[in-house]
């Protein structure tokens, strides 16, 4: 869509770079996006272009960093956002006025706001995900930045807004998501509080932190008895712990009639493949919700809880990370977005996942690397060495499996040496990056020191 002097621009068809200022065509026909480089030059362009109605919110650079993390933007705002889309197209004042969403030019916020439009158009208009970001992937050096984890490490797992758009899609179609009537008092009253940290991030599980008997350097003290009483609330019976327990005694919970599942693994690590076996048996075995935490409820309550979205509900990897950082920012970090993506590629014994003969036994060297990278838990070994066995040859049937030692023990095999369980052994790497750590770990004094404000300017309501 051109239009000459108006600002209007079709960057597709035109194959020209983007330029701050330039107007750009969304899906639905009445909406656009712009950048600017600050609050003058939006005054600028209000000036120049009478006809066309500017407005924005200051959710594309509201997003709160732990570390090097950018986005994606929390689910509340995103829903605010789409109320606020919306009143302006069902505004009868507006009806004859191209409707320019607007933010700073600063690639966190550009792309930040493209998720919220695109997100907006295909939760509307029941468009694919694809479709509502086509509009966004033709435009010739648009500033679209992917989305980095909650560490200081560089970004080796690469989230982009389309991945954060197909989980999103993928939660909405399972009927998680339903804007009208997202709860957004009940988030807000939830997330960072002084007392409690959680979000009901599927109808299954409550993400959290750990309560604490004990106010230290990072919170005050969050008491158990107060989460007893909100978890109670929202439905949940069982609460599984991932981090050592020295913040509260296991049987506050026991005592007051919930169940309590000790399922410990390092800080900033993946679980090994039993840890998940137990994870997801204690969900099957959950008679409501699972409310789990680890210290922060971000990198292992997101990776487990990751697991049973890619096993239970056809999520892949990048759709599981993305719409849990919707729901719970800074969920997944480190080596634990490589190992949901190992996921995939698992086969399932029950719960147990294990690798698939026709990856894990197939002979050369590639073949052999993939087979030392996981005894060694080398998690992007494994990756890059299966990758390059993996891609060519359908997967096999599992091998036959038994159980060893009852329910303590792993699973082996039975009359064939094809198959790898991953049940005893860990799987993914065994630590951060140094550096990472420390800051990945203690995220609450990141928030601490965080004031919130926009990366690249002030308030643009």
């Amino acid at each position: 869509m051109a239009h000459t002097n108006s600002g209007f621009e079709d960057h597709g068809a035109s194959g020209r770079q983007f330029k701050l200022g330039a107007i750009l065509p969304t899906r639905n026909p009445r909406l656009f996006f712009t950048a600017h480089r600050d609050d003058n030059h939006t005054t600028e362009e209000i000036d120049r272009f009478k006809v066309v109605f500017y407005f924005s919110s200051t959710a594309p650079e509201s997003y709160r960093s732990f570390c090097d993390d950018n986005g994606p933007i929390d689910v509340k705002a995103l829903m605010e956002t789409c109320s606020l889309i919306q009143s302006k197209l069902d505004n009868p004042k507006l009806a004859k006025r191209p409707l320019v969403y607007y933010t700073y030019g600063h690639p966190d916020c550009v792309t930040n706001a493209v998720l919220l439009l695109s997100a907006y158009t295909m939760l509307s208009s029941n468009c694919s995900p694809q479709e509502a970001f086509a509009p966004f992937e033709s435009v010739p050096g648009l500033p679209l930045v992917p989305f980095h984890d909650a560490t200081y490490s560089d970004c080796s797992f690469k989230l982009s807004v389309l991945d954060v758009l197909c989980g999103l899609y993928r939660a909405a179609s399972l009927g998680w998501l339903a804007p009208p009537h997202f709860n957004l008092e009940q988030w807000e009253a939830l997330h960072e509080q002084d007392t409690h940290d959680m979000n009901c991030v599927t109808p299954k599980f409550v993400a959290m932190a750990t309560p604490k008997d004990k106010g230290d350097e990072f919170t005050g003290e969050r008491r158990v008895e107060v989460h007893v009483a909100i978890l109670r609330h929202l439905g949940v019976t069982d609460v599984v712990r991932l981090n050592e327990q020295v913040y509260y005694r296991d049987a506050e919970f026991t005592e007051a009639g919930m169940r309590h599942h000790p399922l410990e693994f390092e800080d900033c690590t993946t679980p090994s493949g039993r840890h998940v076996e137990q994870f997801l048996n204690i969900c099957d075995r959950a008679r409501g919700k699972v409310a789990v935490h680890c210290l922060a409820g971000l990198g292992r309550t997101g990776t487990l809880i990751g697991c049973h979205l890619i096993k239970n509900h056809g999520f892949g990897a990048a759709e599981a990370i993305g719409y849990l950082r919707l729901m719970r920012p800074g969920s997944v970090i480190g080596p634990q977005q490589t190992f949901l993506h190992q996921m995939e590629r698992v086969s399932w014994h029950c719960n147990m996942p294990f690798h698939p003969p026709s990856i894990a036994h197939r002979g050369g060297k590639a073949e052999g690397l993939h087979r030392l990278a996981l005894e060694r838990g080398l998690q992007q070994e494994a990756l890059d060495a299966g990758g390059m066995v993996g891609a060519q040859t359908p997967v096999s049937p599992p091998a036959i499996l038994s159980p060893l030692n009852g329910d303590e023990g792993g699973f082996v095999e039975e009359g064939t040496a094809s198959g790898r369980l991953l049940g005893t052994d860990s799987w993914g790497a065994e630590s951060c990056a140094s550096g990472a750590a420390t800051q990945v770990c203690t995220p609450d004094a990141s928030r601490l020191n965080s004031d919130g404000s926009g990366r690249a300017g002030g308030s643009m309501e």
